[in-house]
Formats: structure tokens, sequence, C-alpha cells
């Protein structure tokens, strides 16, 4: 994880691995909340595997992204920031496991 300080608070970069095909935290809003600033994923296995990101929130999932395939290598960004407030989670879905990579930054406020 890299870590670093801005005015807004300290930027922090998330990698996960989609080794199955349960809903994997990639962002943890903690206890004070959090903004992701870009989703990157990327399909790595010359396959179509599917790919859903999500805000869980009170045992509620609000999609991002809905069940959509991804071609072969193709890399997904979205770069419009998300606010997590506290105890909400980012999550991805693959359809396939160990096909997909997501890789988010996120800012937390400076303690």
């Amino acid at each position: 994880m890299s870590v670093f300080q801005t005015q807004a608070g300290i930027l922090k970069t998330a990698t996960v691995a989609l080794d199955s095909t349960n809903a994997t935290t990639i962002v943890n809003g903690g206890s004070t909340g959090c903004t992701v600033e870009y989703v990157r994923a990327v399909e790595m296995a010359n396959s179509t595997a599917t790919l859903i990101l999500d805000i869980y929130r009170s045992a509620t999932s609000y999609k991002i992204r809905g069940v959509k395939a991804m071609t072969a290598y193709e890399v997904y960004v979205d770069n419009n920031p998300i606010q997590l407030e506290a105890g909400d989670l980012l999550r991805a879905t693959a359809g396939t496991a160990d096909k997909i990579h997501v890789t988010a930054s996120y800012t937390v406020p400076a303690v």
C-alpha cells in the first residue's frame, strides 16, 4: 500500500486480485469515511470474466457497475470520485475467480 499526504488528506492505494466469485472489499470507509479518487480493474487472463462494483452500506448493495463482461485484457477505469461514509465498503465481484485485478486510490482525512 502506498501512502502520500495531500491537502485533502492522506492518499492511499489498495490493490486486490479477485481470487473468488464472492464480493471482495477493495476500500473500507472505516470510522471516518473516505473519498475514492479512482478505481481501475484489469482482466488478466485473456478471458471474458464479468465484473460488478458496488458500495455496500447497512446491508444494502448499491451498484456502481452492474454485471458486465470485460473483454480479454480490458482495462476499466472509473475516475469519478466516490464518497464512502463511515462503515461503507467499496466492493468488487468477479464472475470467474483469478481473472481480474482491481486497484483503487482513495483519500482519508489526515489525523
